[in-house]
């Protein structure tokens, strides 16, 4: 009798054990908050943000002749780390996708130039003739710096903004700022400057597509970067990879109206409250795509609809000469759609 009891107690010993240990560890979780990686970036629009406040009205003018006339509204200088590092993260450049908890956001020219509104042109920059070894026009932009093997971002924007010249220099200038910011950078900290060998004295950049530019660039950079090392840059366009997964993937608790190109509804504070409450929750990734969030909302108004004209057909049917459904019938034919096969299959006539 005492052995039974011995033994009972020893399993309830037991099982108590495994509740403080599955309590324990249930508490752990509670009050330790989910480490989200963060990505270290070399190509922040930071510098671009900056130059576009200090550009002049003909400067202005030059840049949207370039084909930029859109990032004159940007208002990002700063990428949120860890939003940056999932986007990053989950692009796959085998199927061109960026992957997302319950779809795939498909990364192509055209969705770049939603985004952020650089045109799509005719000319591939990798079809660009490389420059003459006659053309002066390189010899002329490298003179404006005094340690021409180490030139800096910043002295790219130092350039910029020490003149109010609308020259050749200054679409240089501009076009090395664009594809340090927002579509390839460097990993050494010194400027990218290799799309000048494509560059000659009578280029028309606004027949260059930099959309597709700015793809090839991004599959280079996710090709060769490395997520296992701790200081491992990433220099390919975080912008339009992040901006991609806004305007596609829906989250409950912020509207940002949907314009087009997206850099137009975009800011760093509306980034970074994405971020963040995206953090509370726990995962990126766990909103709607606004396809699907679309296809839902118009399933419903379907249904509703559906049942309202038939509601009036059988109230018309009982009541035809009643004023106030032939008005109430007015007002639903304005307000909703009713396709022509509804009204053969149900004998309405307007």
């Amino acid at each position: 009798m005492n052995q039974n009891r011995s033994v009972k107690e020893e399993q309830i010993q037991l099982k108590l054990k495994k509740v403080k240990k599955v309590s324990s560890s249930l508490i752990s979780l509670n009050n330790n908050k989910i480490n989200f990686s963060t990505l270290r970036i070399r190509s922040s629009p930071n510098s671009m943000f900056k130059i576009i406040k200090k550009l002049s009205f003909e400067q202005k003018k030059c840049v949207k002749e370039l084909g930029f006339k859109s990032l004159l509204k940007l208002e990002i200088d700063d990428l949120s780390s860890r939003l940056s590092y999932y986007v990053v993260h989950n692009f796959d450049y085998e199927k061109m996708i960026l992957k997302v908890m319950n779809n795939e956001i498909k990364v192509d020219s055209q969705s770049v130039n939603e985004m952020l509104g650089i045109p799509i042109r005719e000319k591939e920059v990798d079809q660009l003739p490389f420059r003459a070894k006659d053309d002066q026009c390189y010899d002329r932009w490298i003179n404006q710096f005094a340690d021409k093997k180490n030139i800096r971002l910043k002295d790219i924007v130092n350039a910029i903004i020490s003149t109010k010249e609308v020259d050749f220099n200054f679409k240089l200038n501009f076009i090395v700022l664009f594809c340090n910011t927002l579509v390839e950078g460097t990993g050494m900290g010194k400027i990218n400057d290799k799309i000048l060998k494509k560059i000659s004295s009578d280029t028309d950049f606004s027949k260059i597509n930099w959309c597709s530019y700015m793809i090839e660039s991004l599959i280079t950079k996710k090709r060769s970067y490395s997520v296992s090392k701790d200081k491992s840059y990433f220099s390919g366009p975080v912008t339009y990879l992040l901006l991609l997964y806004v305007d596609h993937v829906e989250f409950d608790g912020q509207y940002v109206a949907r314009l087009r190109p997206a850099i137009k509804s975009w800011n760093s504070h509306k980034l970074s409250q994405r971020e963040k409450r995206e953090i509370e929750v726990g995962m990126f990734g766990t909103g709607k795509d606004y396809l699907s969030s679309l296809g839902n909302l118009f399933e419903s108004i379907n249904v509703k609809k559906s049942k309202m004209l038939m509601k009036l057909k059988e109230a018309l049917l009982k009541y035809p000469s009643d004023e106030n459904l032939k008005e109430w019938k007015n007002i639903l034919f304005d307000f909703v759609f009713v396709p022509k096969d509804f009204l053969r299959k149900t004998r309405w006539r307007i």
